[in-house]
């Protein structure tokens, strides 16, 4: 039960990820970039809700058991999900902080953080 909810969890959002890289690539309005960010976002708290309860009513004691697959490579592969997700937090917290590296920026560029 709880694989079935991760596959549809990832077909829904990998079908948004879809729409917004078109709405972006072949849209110039901001109306359909807006309404998907919004469809996009309800998606992913309904899904966040969705998994909680799940995660809730079917776990054994830690959340690690809830993997899939378990060989010697799902350890290395769970880090690497983790710095991967986290790249970009990181990424933007130094630029943030690097203030050395933000004064050569053309002004639209430093309008934006």
């Amino acid at each position: 039960c709880g694989c079935e909810l991760w596959k549809g969890c990832s077909a829904c959002f990998t079908s948004c990820y879809i729409a917004v890289a078109g709405s972006l690539f072949f849209s110039s309005d901001n109306g359909v970039w807006r309404s998907l960010c919004d469809l996009h976002s309800a998606g992913c708290i309904i899904g966040t809700i969705a998994l909680a309860c799940s995660l809730f009513a079917y776990a054994q004691g830690n959340i690690l058991h809830e993997e899939e697959g378990r060989n010697p490579l799902d350890g290395v592969r769970l880090i690497a999900a983790i710095v991967v997700a986290l790249f970009p937090f990181v990424l933007w917290l130094y630029i943030y902080v690097n203030k050395e590296m933000r004064a050569s920026w053309p002004t639209h560029c430093k309008t934006v953080i």
